[in-house]
């Protein structure tokens, strides 16, 4: 791809990620991570609203804060997200339907563990150290937050997007 007004038309220094072609498996990593939410809220939205009941959550990422090297296709589409989850409750509520979404930080999955590899500890070190608490994220505390937002005693919150992230 050529950019107008670049000497060559070459991209700036540090912007090769935007101004390259997307390839094939970029392009359905970001269809798969920006258009699922939206899928799964249209198959579900019109069961739940004629029952006036529901709850519809949406996964978004911590990624959007840009500490990722490489992430900005992921980042990009998960930001997707949180305007689905927002335009979502505005949308559903008069149904009685919640709409909100979970940003989970880095969870400690045994399949990232063997990933990583020789290079697990000091993936660790760095989670930690970017966490205010000290202490890796479950799967658990994950769930729980999904629970609680199912729960009546959340039955006036929507439109959110609930960071579990141990204050990245």
């Amino acid at each position: 791809m050529t950019v107008p007004g670049q000497p060559g038309g070459a991209a700036p220094a540090g912007m090769a990620w935007i101004c390259a072609d997307l390839p094939a498996a970029e392009a359905e990593h970001f269809r798969a991570n920006s258009t699922a939410a939206l899928a799964l809220d249209r198959a579900c939205a019109p069961q739940m609203s004629a029952r006036c009941l529901g709850l519809v959550k949406g996964k978004a990422t911590v990624t959007l804060n840009g500490q990722w090297e490489g992430s900005v296709p992921y980042a990009a589409a998960k930001g997707a997200v949180p305007g689905l989850t927002k335009t979502g409750a505005g949308e559903l509520g008069k149904h009685g339907i919640t709409v909100n979404g979970i940003a989970p930080g880095a969870v400690r999955p045994e399949t990232k563990n063997r990933a990583l590899a020789e290079k697990l500890q000091e993936y660790q070190d760095w989670i930690l150290k970017n966490h205010c608490l000290k202490a890796r994220i479950k799967a658990q505390d994950v769930a729980e937050r999904a629970m609680f937002l199912a729960s009546d005693a959340a039955r006036m919150i929507t439109g959110q997007n609930i960071r579990v992230d141990g204050g990245w």
